[in-house]
């Protein structure tokens, strides 16, 4: 995410686009703060505009305690849906494995298993972008199954460098 002040200073789909700060408070988005609808307990990260609010999805394992039915996730995909299998690894060593998938931030409409969050009026763009500023872009959300009883000690993410995950929370 970047601040209107400085639209080139983010980069979320690696060419210099990004989701603009007060875009993003329009609808809702605020660092720190539950996502509209309270979906799954999902919290914006609480970080400045041009720092890190994402993570690229890279076959990277991150630590997360829990227990529950379920785990949701803020993400979103850059060039095209972006679908893969995460596990779950709960303490007792046992893992489960489940399907992520979102849509492109540029479609604004959500694909089946996901809920569209929030979809801004704008974007934040490069200097020599061709694309019109009053793009809009979304926010998904999507909740996948975890083994009722067990403790999670971790969830590996699937391989899909164009799925960005914003946040994630065990619930139920």
């Amino acid at each position: 995410m970047s601040d209107d002040a400085d639209e080139t200073a983010g980069n979320l789909d690696g060419s210099g686009y990004s989701y603009s700060l007060q875009a993003l408070a329009s609808v809702g988005v605020v660092p720190g703060k539950a996502i509209p609808g309270g979906y799954g307990g999902l919290v914006f990260p609480d970080v400045a505009a041009d720092e890190p609010d994402a993570v690229s999805a890279a076959g990277q394992t991150v630590a997360l305690s829990g227990s529950g039915t379920s785990l949701a996730l803020l993400a979103t995909g850059t060039n095209g849906e972006q679908k893969g299998d995460l596990t779950i690894t709960y303490t007792d060593g046992t893992t489960s494995t489940a399907t992520v998938d979102v849509n492109d931030w540029y479609s604004n409409k959500a694909v089946a298993g996901s809920v569209l969050v929030a979809t801004t009026p704008y974007w934040n763009r490069p200097a020599d972008s061709g694309y019109s500023r009053d793009t809009k872009v979304s926010l998904y959300a999507t909740t996948v199954p975890v083994t009722a009883g067990k403790t999670i000690a971790y969830v590996t993410f699937p391989d899909v460098p164009r799925l960005h995950v914003f946040a994630a929370n065990v619930t139920g």
